[in-house]
């Protein structure tokens, strides 16, 4: 996270690519400028449901995202990171 905050980004120094991108059920918080990286208990507990239900109640997944590409890319990160095996179809 330090990436993000230590760099004053100018038209010069673009486009800034950061060291390392963090992924996961985190959300950043800020005490006096500085930021901190915790675990979402919701988040967890949600993607701990969905993982279940993924592993042992289905065949496939439909994706029914929001009909352009961010919805789909949500859609795949999150199952990315479940590692999901299962066919997945597009609605």
């Amino acid at each position: 996270m330090q990436d993000y905050v230590d760099r004053k980004l100018t038209n010069t120094k673009l486009p800034f690519i950061p060291k390392k991108f963090p992924y996961g059920p985190y959300q950043v918080q800020y005490y006096k400028d500085d930021p901190m990286k915790i675990r979402c208990p919701q988040s967890t507990t949600q993607l701990a449901f969905l993982h279940d239900v993924l592993e042992n109640e289905c065949d496939s997944v439909i994706l029914a995202t929001e009909p352009n590409k961010d919805g789909e890319l949500l859609a795949r990160d999150i199952l990315r990171f479940l590692k999901c095996d299962k066919p997945i179809y597009r609605v």
